[in-house]
């Protein structure tokens, strides 16, 4: 109820015309236009909202303390830098979010189909999110880092995770099915025995060193 009611009321004409500055901020910050002024958003209540294909962009934003939460992110977030900030239940269609850097976010709920490749992302919650195979050259993310984050009973599926980070972070209930991880790196994570595979067989890779013998396919 609370998804229908976030995402319907941008449709209503007097909470567009409460939202005139930052949508106008947001068309603004065009991918091509230079960004010479960088998008700044405090404090915004964008929860249900649809950030569409380019030319609509997030791209080098600076963004703390706002609501995302139920929305539809399809484009562009190449180094933006966020911090507490509710992405709950949202969907990252696709979107690019190359070399970005999130902080204590909650990422709960989420599908994401995203290109997160040399993204940071510390104090995160990702809990129940599905990752997917999806964003540019099929590519989910490499060398992307996740400090203190927290992965309870999330998935990933067909996902590219080359080289990828996870440093003290919740591993329970978690699983990779067809994912690709070579170079994956594990550091004082908790639960990895809880941590299960599926259809790695013909990955290039397959089960990580870290996983054998301490984990279930």
């Amino acid at each position: 109820m609370e998804k229908k009611i976030m995402q319907a009321r941008w449709k209503d004409p007097f909470f567009l015309k409460e939202k005139t500055d930052v949508i106008s901020k947001i068309e603004g910050n065009k991918i091509g236009g230079g960004f010479s002024r960088i998008l700044v958003l405090n404090n915004e209540d964008l929860a249900g909202m649809t950030l569409p294909c380019p030319p609509a962009s997030l791209s080098r934003a600076q963004i703390s303390n706002c609501n995302f939460a139920f929305s539809i992110l399809d484009g562009e977030m190449g180094k933006v830098e966020i911090r507490n900030s509710n992405f709950h239940g949202s969907i990252f269609n696709g979107s690019n979010m190359l070399a970005s850097k999130l902080f204590e976010c909650d990422l709960s709920d989420c599908k994401i189909a995203a290109f997160f490749a040399d993204a940071v992302f510390e104090s995160c919650d990702f809990s129940r999110t599905k990752f997917s195979g999806g964003g540019r050259s099929g590519h989910s993310g490499i060398r992307a880092k996740f400090i203190n984050c927290d992965f309870s009973l999330v998935t990933f599926k067909n996902t590219i995770l080359r080289a990828v980070k996870f440093i003290n972070c919740n591993f329970q209930g978690v699983e990779f099915i067809n994912s690709d991880m070579r170079g994956t790196k594990l550091e004082n994570c908790l639960h990895v025995e809880s941590v299960s595979f599926k259809n790695m067989e013909d990955v290039s890779g397959g089960i990580p060193e870290w996983a054998l013998g301490n984990a279930s396919e």
